[in-house]
This record gives C-alpha cells, structure tokens and sequence, in this order.
C-alpha cells in the first residue's frame, strides 16, 4: 500500500501527525547525502526518472526525492529544509491545501512536491500572485531545480514570441502568475494553428496564495476582447459638458424623502461614495438637456445619451487618477481597489472606461466584446492534480472542498507564536477611531518601533496618510503611484521608526524582516550597477550586499540621532530586552546574539541557562507580559512578573553587561526594533472575512519574533451595522459615554468573529450558487474548445463533414417528403432550394417527385461527396485540409463570440423570472441550452455551406500551390436557413439522433427580395457536382452600410437578417 493510501485511511485529526512520521525516513538519508559529492547528487535525478519509466509510482519516491532536494537546497542557496517544511511539501503533493503562518518559507516548501511531480516530465505549474514573485521564485529556486537537471519555465505577459513561450511551457517547472496562466489557455483556444498554441495540458499546479486567488478572485473573469462597432465620439461630446455641470451633495447611502428632496437643491447632480452612483438633479436634467440641445434626455432615443452622461458623471466624482486609475503610455490602467496593483488589460465595463479615457483625454478605445472567457474558478478545476499554500486557508476549507476538492492542513509551525492579539478597541464614530489610530501610530512613531497600519481600500489609505502628514509623522503609504514598488515597500515595513500605510491585501508573498530586509536593496544595487542580479558572480553578490548593509546600518544611526534618546531610556530598554529574550527558543537570532556576549559572563550565562529550562507555558507568559495592559488601573511592570526575576536582577546589577547590552541595541537595528516589541499590525477596519485580518495579523511574529497586533472600529464601520449599530450609539450616548472613549473587550472581539462567520457562511452560498452558472457555460466552453482542437488537428475533419452531409440531406428529406413530419404536406420545390443553397447541387422538382425516397437519399449522398471529392482533387488534400481548417476556424469563433453575447443578455434579465414563480437558475439552464444548440446548428450549417459552395479561383499563369486568402468577411455569409431546429444532442462528430425541423416555402415565396446593388444568390450547380464560381453583379452592400429598402436602419438589422 503507498503512502497516499495510507494518508487517506487517517482520521482528520491524525494526518498532521501520519504526515510527521515521514520526516524521521526522510532526515535518516541525510548522512548518506552528504557523503555524495556534487555530480553523484546530481545523478539521482536520472535514477529517479529511470525508476518511474520502469513503472515505479510517484508516491513511492517521495522520502528520497524531498532527502535529495533537502541537501541540494542546501548546497546551492545555503538552506535547509525545517521539519514541518518537510511535512508541508508533503501535503502540497498528496493536493491539499497547506496552512503555513508568515515567514514559515513557503517558497522553499514548494520546492519538494515541485522537485518530485517535475520528475515525470507531464508538468507543474507554481502559480503566483505577481510578476515580481513569479520572477523572483523562478531565479532564486530554479537555481535549486536547474543544478539537480529539470527545465525551469518563467511565462510572463507581453511575450509574444510562441516558440519561446512554448518552450517555457514545455519545461520540466514553470512560474507564472494566475492571469497569465488563465490568458494562454484563452489564447491556444484562439489559435488558428497548432504553431500558436503554447500550452500542453494541466497536470499539476501547486498556487501560492491559494485564498487570495481560488477564493476572493475565483469568479473574477479573464476575457479577450475585441472592439465593438459602436462610435466613441460621444464620450468625447459628453465629456465637455460634464465640467459644466454645477456639483451636489456627496451622501453615504440612501436617504429619507424629505432629506432627498433638500438634496435635490444643492446642484445638478448628487454623488452617493457608498454605492458608487452619481444621479442627476431635476435641475441639472433640465441643464444637461440644455447643453446637449436635447429636448427630453429621458425620451427612449436618447436613453443613449442618458447613458453617456451618466457615466461622464461617475467618471469625473467618483473616480480619481493616481487612486482608482493611473494613466501609463496613454492608457488609462485600473488600480487594484484592495492591494495597489495595477491590473493591465483590464477595463471597466458599460461604457465607464470609455468615460475616463475622454476625462483624461487619453485615446478613448470602443467598447468591447467578449471573444473569449474563462473564471479562475474554472481554470484551476481543470488540472489533475491542485495544491495550494498561504498562512490563512481554514476558515475557507468548507469552500476549499466543495468547490476545489481540496483538503485543509494546518501545518506547526518551526518556533511557537509569541504574537500579543490585543481585543478589539470599539469608538462610537469614525472619527473618534481615527483620531485613536493617528495616536497610536504617533506614540509608537516617537520610540522608533515599526507600525504597520492596514486598510481596507486604497481611499482610506490615503485618508489617513493626510492624516499623519497633518501631524508632521513621517510615513509610505503604498498606492498606484508606488504599485511597482510594493514587493520594496512592504519588505521594509519592519525598520526602525518604519511607519507604512497599505490594504489589508497589499504585499503578499513579501516577507517582512525586523530590521530590514537586505535583498532588495542587494537586487536594486546591482541593477544600478547594470548587473543582471539573476546572473551576478557571488563575488558581485557579496559587494552588492557589504554595500546594503552598511547604507542601512547608516540609515538606523541616522534614525537614532534624530531621536536623541537619554541614558535612562537605553538602560530601561535594554533591561526589558535581556527580560523578553528568555521567552525565545535557543535557536532564535536574538537568544543566540544574546549567548555570545555571555561567553566571559556567568550570571548572563546563568540566566540563559534558566531560560532554556522553561516550559513553553511561561516562555509565552514572558511574551505577553512585555506589552502594557492598560485595561487594568495600572499598567503591568514587565519586570516585576518576570518568572526569573530573581536571575534578571542579577545579570541588571552588573553595569558592563547592560552597557553591553545598550551598545547592542544602538549598533543593530534587528535587536533594537525586537527590544521595542516588534512590528505592530494596526488595522482600521475589520475585513468581513476573518482569514484576510489573520492574513494581516500574520505579518507580525515570523519565525517566533515578538509583534502584536490591534484592530480599531467604529459603529459606523459596514461590518459593524450587523450589530444593529445605530441603536447601540444611542444606548452609548444615553450611558453618558464619553467622546473618544473606547470600548475594549475580549467578548466583543469574539462577537465580531461570530459576525464575520455569518457573512462569510452568507459569502460562501453566493459563491456556490453563483457557481452553478458559471458551471452551464463551462460545459459549453468545454465543447466549443473540442471542437476547435478537433479542427486544428484536422484528423477527423472531413469525416466529419461527410458524415455531417449525410444526415442534413436525411434531415431535409424527412422535413420535405415524410408526412408524419411535414405538417403541411410534401415540399419538393422548398427541398431543391436547400440542396441548392446548402450542397450546389441542381435537382429538379421532378427528379424529387418521381424518385424513391430511399433511392433519392442514396443518390443525394454520392453526389455531395462526389462535389467534395472533385473539389478535394482540384487543389489537393492537404490545402483542402488547410482551407476547411481556415474557414471552420472563423466560422466557430463568429458563432461563440455572438453566443457570448447572448449569454451576457440572459444573465441580466433572468433573475426577473422569479416574480413569475420560476426558478432563475432553471430558466438560465434550459435557455442557455437552446441557445447552445442554436448554436452548435448555425456553425454546422455555415460549415457545410462555405465548403461545399466556396470556389478557388484558378489563374494559370500563377502556381496554384499557395495558400488561397479565403478569410471570411460578415457580409459575404450564405444567408441562415429559413429555420433553426432545437436538436437536443447536437454535437461534432456524431451522428444525428433526430431529424431537423425544418419549413420549406414555395419557390415563389423562397424567392429573396433584391435591391439596387444587393448581391444575387445565383450559386448554380449541375449533376456532375462541379460548381461554377458565384459572381456579384452591382455594387456590395456592407453589413454595417443602410439598407438598400430605405428603412434608414443598417442591412444587417433590416432585410440582412432575411
């Protein structure tokens, strides 16, 4: 039995620990690892592939693949595998989700399930949040990949060279992000040809970050587009009207009638912030009707304009550049409302973006329509295997199994948590909570200790970043216009006197390092000094890093002067520091800094050993007690409760170990901040989901370091009006309560997260349910998609065809000739008309009429093949395999761009079938199917007509070898047949189970109506089934041209449709 089977026999509550009892196989390799020199590592890389040829299963290699990646880790970057990574590895490889708090390395985790599913060559996919990860985790554990012999891929966007882009698919490991992923598998189902196509299948993807985005971004849509043919010169028009428009009143919210009615009085339009809505005054209708020259902006014609106007409003008050947008290159890019990040590609939809581009008078681009979309949701369901790692994922796992399969682990961590997670400070308004935040931060500011303060939106970032400059507090504040420095600005959030303001979201992936974090300011030095830090010699390394660290040792000086902190103060500090490092393990950077000044000092030395002793228990005693409770009357003396107070006062008494300990906390930044308590988490706002405040709160107390966090809310906060929030103010008010007097209890914390529980279990039914929508187009994209590779394939193509020729000419008989289907009686003339426009093929009425219908069938069908042989032998098989590829292409990518279309039409409109007692989700699904079928019988339709009836022109004085331009135009379409019939099982490559409901009409009635310069359907065949070419006579008339009838619409809309 494998280990995966075993795993699977376990309890819930014991695969932790089946999951530990790896780790001992695993370590008792290690000293015969060790013992192997560079090249015979190397060469269990070829062994391990051997033994998977042979039959051998992925499972059974586990212990001494992740043995082997351990030691090669080791010997190329200088790392090594903890215990429980190694128990992460191994639950990403049986395709769970693990759990891993902050600074736990979950980067170098992936390394061992990558390292063992990239030996079977099928695959795997490491999936990022950004660009900057993607890159950074492809150079820097590639380098771990590439010296044990696998092929390391990095895709990234704007790579438009297809024979580079397939080979970093191709590889054994490929990097990227979830977009770029999600928009190749879009673009290989555009290809026109298998060269285009970059992809090969989905075997196995493990996702960093796997809440952000199998949870908050699962239904967020990745969509190729394509102009529409809708003009933009009226957003230019409207635009310059907008400015004249005299502003309202800006609201939160919906108001009572008589306040409304005031607010109608304060200008033209009024602005509601909270629901992102602006809506014109009656007086400012009446102004807008007089600036546009419109007699009545709501008369249907001029809804349009109604629309437009609209739009310039929402564009011009609520929308602001360098916050909601950024204008890069003449492009107006959208910023990430939650984390910062600029979103290239991706457009607001209904118009508004187009109202942007003419405020920022910017290139205003059309309106778009979707030629291709895929959710991310049901991107990631197609791979085999998935796997997922972030440090906040069990609040999601009822989610994670129900929709993804996937289970849950929790993994321990390396050094136990000693985070202080202070309750939650309630104040009654917004603006009581703020001026407590910028106090907080001032206090914390003054003594030089880090605060990182998280948001839940870029507005609020920079509410309180005018805030803190008002108080001279120095301070980053990550928004558009630092997106591209995120990874840099978070990585340095924990720095002396560092204050940074960022959402909640903002930064994942980065490490933030007390002290500092040296390797980016390393990787910048060496960009400046055009060095290529991917391909830098140690050598340059290690200048590059000698010169980080003294610019920083520099800054922490300059910091420090700038403070001029007394004597006293330093003597206190360092007494509190020598107090918190007892509450460390032996292995901790600070309990280790501390042991080497104890070298040639007993009693520290004493002290040390005493620390060593303690359980875990008092250890987390000490971390706790070190932050001031002020909710007692008088704050806790750190010291005084100290379970070794005794040892510590007597290391305090001698003056040269203080003075040591001083000197030490003046020359290392690291030490001096853990001395301050760490980095502090302030949030100004409770997420409705818990896992993105644990998100926040992890970014304090990697790795065992001190830290804590403190989350500040009001009653006016959106998750606080569950609580009913208005009736609990007033009940504050008649208390008599204070203003700026907070609320702060453990009791209310734990309602709030009972709060959260329910909006997140009310998130998580919307989502499911939502995904049954989303699962109807789904099905369909999976077979339009197989129909496309069967058609670039081209193996069964004109099997396909012939067998599709035979069971349209049954259908068309059946319709015509059989009684028990033709209602109204047999139709010969309705019959030769169809086998004329469909096949050219001239049958006469009579031949119909005095012929059995059997033999009529049979004869039909050898002459339809006969008209696609001659044609197949006239140019040769393989240009008529590249023309029916070309022509089937277009056609199918027509006909699902318009399905799409329609799709979008019917999920605006279907929740109105609620009011007539039906369903929604029942009615999205029996008529998006019948549009589905509509669909799959139009392509079918179209296919035959253009192969059957397309001629290559033959000129002789010209090789007819070349690849004929038959690129389809929309106007040169064979007109639809007069009806569609519902085929309920209507798929490519087999064969019909039900004949077409079809109507023939008379000759006379089938007759099309002709105009001056429309062209004349004269396709005319004969019974040897070669077609002579079709040739227009007059003028063309364009889809998009009037119609010749002088409806004063265009032809498409009037006499194109016929």
């Amino acid at each position: 039995m494998g280990i995966f089977d075993k795993l699977l026999r376990v309890g819930e509550g014991r695969k932790v620990r089946a999951l530990a009892d790896l780790v001992p196989d695993i370590l008792a390799l290690d000293s015969e690892l060790q013992a192997l020199d560079d090249d015979r590592l190397r060469a269990k890389t070829g062994e391990f592939r051997q033994r998977l040829a042979n039959g051998e299963e992925l499972d059974n290699l586990l212990i001494e693949a992740f043995a082997v990646m351990r030691e090669a880790a080791t010997r190329v970057i200088g790392q090594r595998h903890y215990e429980v990574q190694l128990m992460g590895g191994a639950a990403l490889h049986f395709g769970w989700v693990a759990e891993m708090k902050t600074g736990e390395g979950k980067t170098l985790v992936s390394t061992l399930p990558v390292y063992l599913n990239g030996l079977s060559g099928k695959g795997v996919h490491i999936v990022t949040v950004n660009d900057y990860l993607a890159s950074r985790d492809a150079e820097w554990m590639g380098r771990i990949h590439s010296w044990l012999g696998l092929e390391v891929g990095l895709v990234l966007p704007n790579q438009w060279d297809w024979d580079h882009k397939r080979a970093q698919y191709a590889a054994d490991i490929t990097y990227g992000t979830n977009n770029e992923f999600g928009f190749d598998y879009l673009r290989d189902n555009m290809a026109m040809s298998r060269d285009e196509q970059v992809q090969r299948g989905h075997n196995f993807a493990i996702v960093d970050e796997v809440d952000s985005i199998l949870i908050d971004e699962a239904r967020t849509p990745l969509i190729i587009s394509g102009p529409a043919e809708e003009s933009t010169d009226l957003y230019y028009k409207i635009d310059q009207i907008i400015p004249k428009l005299i502003p309202g009143a800006r609201i939160a919210g919906d108001k009572k009638a008589e306040e409304r009615a005031e607010l109608e009085k304060t200008g033209d339009y009024i602005v509601d912030e909270k629901a992102r809505n602006v809506t014109l005054t009656d007086e400012g209708m009446s102004h807008a009707e007089r600036l546009l020259s419109v007699t009545n902006l709501w008369d249907p014609s001029n809804m349009d304009v109604l629309h437009h106007v609209n739009q310039g409003l929402r564009a011009h008050s609520l929308y602001t550049r360098d916050v909601h947008y950024v204008v890069k290159d003449g492009q107006v890019i959208i910023v990430d409302e939650f984390t910062g990040r600029l979103m290239p590609g991706r457009r607001w939809s209904d118009g508004l973006h187009q109202a942007v581009e003419a405020k920022e008078k910017v290139k205003i681009e059309r309106e778009n329509q979707t030629l291709a979309t895929i959710t991310l949701q049901n991107y990631f369901r197609m791979y085999s295997k998935l796997a997922g790692m972030t440090g906040t994922a069990e609040t999601e796992a009822p989610e994670f199994e129900k929709i993804y399969k996937l289970e849950v682990l929790v993994a321990p961590t390396n050094r136990p948590m000693i985070r202080l997670e202070n309750p939650d400070t309630v104040y009654r308004t917004e603006p009581e909570k703020d001026r407590a935040v910028v106090r907080e931060i001032k206090d914390l500011a003054a003594a030089g200790r880090p605060v990182l303060v998280g948001t839940i939106s870029i507005e609020k970032s920079e509410r309180l970043a005018a805030m803190l400059k008002r108080e001279g507090i120095k301070h980053v504040v990550l928004n558009a216009k630092y997106h591209e420095r995120e990874a840099d600005i978070v990585s340095q959030a924990g720095r002396f006197g560092a204050v940074t303001i960022a959402t909640n979201m903002a930064g994942r992936g980065t490490d933030i390092i007390l002290g500092g974090n040296p390797d980016v300011r390393v990787r910048n030095s060496l960009i400046e000094r055009e060095i290529n830090p991917e391909t830098a010699t140690a050598a340059d390394k290690a200048s590059a890093e000698e010169m980080a660290l003294a610019e920083m040792a520099a800054d922490f000086k300059k910091e420090l002067a700038h403070r001029k902190f007394d004597s006293k103060y330093k003597e206190t500090l360092a007494e509190r520091y020598l107090g918190l490092v007892a509450a460390f393990p032996n292995d901790h950077p600070s309990f280790q800094t501390v042991a080497a000044l104890a070298a040639h000092d007993a009693p520290l030395q004493t002290y040390l050993d005493a620390a060593e002793a303690l359980p875990r228990p008092k250890r987390n005693k000490i971390a706790k007690s070190f932050f001031p409770h002020w909710d007692t009357e008088k704050p806790i003396e750190f010291l005084d409760v100290h379970p070794l107070k005794a040892e510590l006062k007597t290391v305090i008494a001698n003056q040269r170990t203080v003075a040591a300990i001083v000197d030490l906390l003046d020359t290392s930044e690291r030490e001096r901040v853990v001395a301050l308590g760490g980095l502090h988490i302030l949030a100004t706002e409770r997420h409705e989901a818990r896992r993105i405040d644990h998100q926040l709160r992890g970014r304090a107390g990697r790795q065992g370091d001190i830290g804590s966090s403190r989350f500040y809310l009001s009653l006016q906060d959106d998750l606080m009006r569950i609580f009913g929030s208005d009736r609990i103010s007033g009940l504050m008010l008649k208390l008599g309560m204070e203003e700026d007097m907070p609320v702060e209890h453990p009791m209310v914390s734990r309602s709030i997260e009972r709060a959260q529980r329910q909006v997140e279990a009310q998130n998580f039914a919307v989502r499911k349910h939502l995904l049954e929508y989303d699962d109807v187009m789904n099905k369909q994209r999976v077979a339009i998609y197989g129909t496309r590779r069967m058609i670039l394939e081209g193996k069964e193509t004109r099997q396909w065809l012939l067998d599709l020729s035979e069971d349209v000419i049954d259908a068309f008989l059946e319709n015509a000739l059989d009684p028990k289907v033709s209602t109204e009686g047999a139709n010969p003339e309705g019959l030769s008309i169809m086998l004329r426009d469909t096949f050219g093929l001239n049958v006469p009425v009579e031949e119909i009429t005095g012929t059995p219908q059997a033999e009529l069938s049979a004869s039909l069908k050898a002459r339809a093949k006969k008209v696609y042989e001659a044609k197949e032998q006239q140019i040769g098989p393989e240009l008529m395999q590249f023309h029916q590829r070309v022509l089937l292409l277009q056609i199918v990518d027509a006909q699902w761009k318009d399905h799409l279309l329609s799709l979008d039409h019917l999920k605006e409109g279907i929740s109105l079938r609620s009011y007539g007692q039906r369903d929604p989700l029942v009615e999205y699904k029996k008529e998006s199917y019948n549009l589905f079928q509509s669909l799959m019988d139009r392509i079918e339709e179209e296919a035959l007509r253009w192969v059957f009836l397309y001629q290559p022109v033959m000129r002789h004085e010209e090789p007819l070898r070349p690849p004929i331009d038959i690129t389809l135009e929309a106007n040169d379409a064979p007109a639809p047949l007069p009806e569609r019939r519902p085929d309920p099982v209507s798929t490519f490559g087999k064969a019909r189970t039900q004949p077409r409901n079809l109507t023939f009409t008379s000759s006379a009635d089938a007759a099309p109506r002709q105009f001056a310069g429309a062209a004349k359907p004269e396709a005319q065949g004969g019974n040897d089934g070669l077609v002579k070419t079709v040739r227009r006579e007059g003028v063309k008339v364009g889809r998009n041209d009037p119609c010749p009838c002088g409806s004063g619409k265009k032809y498409k809309k009037c006499h194109g449709t016929e």
